[in-house]
């Protein structure tokens, strides 16, 4: 899996925090369910922690990269 771009980056940022707000509390758990290498995850987290800072204070959980095929179907290259 490649790295991903800074805008995937920040989509992926935004979906975790849109995914907390709707009430998922466990942000660990949002961002390992992404299909994401361990750099992209913290990557995503630090994203996260850019945007909402107050984020942080509410509580870090460890969380596990995964792999999943919706990866290639979400952020595929077009080709021309």
């Amino acid at each position: 899996m490649s790295a991903l771009t800074e805008e995937q980056l920040r989509i992926c940022a935004w979906a975790c925090i849109t995914r907390f707000d709707k009430g998922e509390q466990n942000l660990g758990g949002i961002i390992s369910s992404y299909a994401l290498n361990q750099r992209d995850a913290d990557a995503v987290l630090s994203e996260v922690y850019a945007k909402r800072p107050e984020l942080r204070s509410a509580g870090e959980e460890p969380y596990a990269p995964i792999k999943g095929k919706w990866y290639h179907a979400v952020f595929r290259k077009k080709s021309v």
